[in-house]
């Protein structure tokens, strides 16, 4: 029933048929009631992707109170966008490693109304490493005479810890 007043009438019968009925004035006043967050359903990204999502929430007492939405638990790769109800996740090559191949991250986001009566919901992102290519440092150029040695240092790093093998290709064949 809608706010306000409303009349309700109460009757009595017995199995005789007979009957006594009353009048009643009933007022009905709808309290606030609160802002429902349906959080995303739990997701899993790769180091280095970009995720976007799209967080509803809604105010069963309609439109008469506006939502303010925030993320209250979350790394700093997380962001929430809340005027375009947005969630924007970014994981760097940090997130995970070799040794733990895969992380379960909590994110926590909460709608409130202007009361404010609150609703908070969590959900998971799972993040999963990625093996990253070996880094290899610049190769100076070098002048070489003929009957002397020569030695080009190569150096190189596998952000992932791997071990490296160093193979060379496109070299003359006296070298």
């Amino acid at each position: 029933l809608p706010n306000g007043r409303h009349t309700v009438k109460a009757v009595a019968v017995d199995k005789a048929g007979n009957s006594q009925f009353q009048m009643s004035e009933v007022k009905i006043a709808n309290p606030n009631q609160s802002p429902v967050l349906v959080p995303p359903a739990p997701q899993t990204i790769k180091e280095g992707a970009i995720l976007t999502l799209t967080v509803s929430a809604y105010d069963p007492d309609g439109a008469r109170d506006p939502l303010i939405l925030r993320m209250t638990e979350g790394p700093p790769w997380v962001r929430l966008d809340p005027k375009a109800k947005e969630l924007k996740a970014s994981p760097d090559y940090s997130v995970v490693s070799t040794n733990e191949p895969r992380k379960d991250i909590q994110v926590t986001l909460e709608v409130c109304d202007p009361e404010p009566i609150c609703q908070s919901r969590s959900f998971t992102f799972t993040v999963q490493n990625v093996n990253q290519p070996p880094v290899l440092n610049t190769l100076e150029n070098v002048k070489v005479y003929e009957g002397e040695p020569v030695m080009i240092p190569i150096q190189a790093a596998d952000p992932d810890g791997d071990p490296l093998v160093y193979t060379t290709e496109g070299l003359p064949p006296w070298v």
